[in-house]
């Protein structure tokens, strides 16, 4: 005696036929990650990535010479104050430097764009 099969010809085409739909939605998926990682590795190769400054290693080596000036500040009576409003920006220096020329210069970093950094000099000895 012969057994009957278990499923019909019917039955495997719809079975192959799920298979293989199965299939192509799994290989879409992975295209899609894969395109997502490769629109995020576009993305990351794009943005901009600026130094504070382009001679770190210079600066680096003269830092003795901040770490110098911020003791002598530090031995002022008062600090700095720096005031902003109606569009600028006000250094007001401490009492016992009332009348003594001033020279230096005042700088604005962005720390996301470079381009974008300002340095504007104190110079001609501006007096307080």
């Amino acid at each position: 005696m012969r057994s009957a099969p278990i499923f019909s010809v019917r039955c495997r085409k719809t079975i192959k036929n799920f298979a293989y739909e199965l299939g192509k939605q799994i290989i879409a998926g992975v295209r899609g990650v894969c395109r997502r990682y490769f629109f995020l590795v576009y993305r990351c190769m794009k943005t901009p990535v600026d130094l504070v400054s382009s001679d770190y290693y210079k600066d680096e080596l003269i830092y003795q010479q901040v770490i110098d000036a911020i003791k002598r500040a530090n031995s002022l009576s008062g600090g700095v104050v720096v005031r902003e409003g109606r569009g600028m920006i006000s250094l007001e220096l401490p009492a016992e430097m009332q009348g003594v020329p001033v020279q230096g210069t005042v700088s604005f970093y962005c720390p996301s764009d470079v381009s974008r950094d300002r340095r504007i000099a104190l110079t001609g000895g501006v007096r307080i």
